[in-house]
């Protein structure tokens, strides 16, 4: 792998590492996305080895899929709501979305 990846690589990652650290999880979600992205570019540009494709490409998705950042909106009276529908709550994962039903109490 040429140098100037695994460095940008690294970088990504560190800087998803301090974001997490200063308990700021939605800018660590953003930072995975690149990250994520960034993976798959230099896979597809043939700059990581064939070798270590696999294990970079799943290890970007696991963190990918282990930060995320819960978005919220007001519903109609003005209280915050998690978005979804009907006792779902929809949480942004990189660029993805997740849901998972919910119980709803009350």
């Amino acid at each position: 792998m040429p140098r100037a990846v695994g460095k940008d690589l690294a970088a990504k990652s560190d800087q998803i590492a301090d974001a997490l650290d200063s308990g700021n999880v939605c800018e660590a979600a953003k930072l995975a996305d690149r990250l994520k992205n960034a993976v798959e570019a230099a896979v597809a540009g043939g700059q990581v080895p064939p070798a270590f494709q696999g294990e970079l490409e799943q290890t970007a998705t696991d963190l990918q899929n282990e930060v995320n950042c819960e978005e919220q909106k007001q519903d109609d009276k003005g209280k915050g709501k998690k978005k979804g529908h009907d006792g779902e709550d929809e949480t942004t994962t990189l660029g993805t979305t997740l849901s998972t039903t919910t119980e709803e109490s009350g």
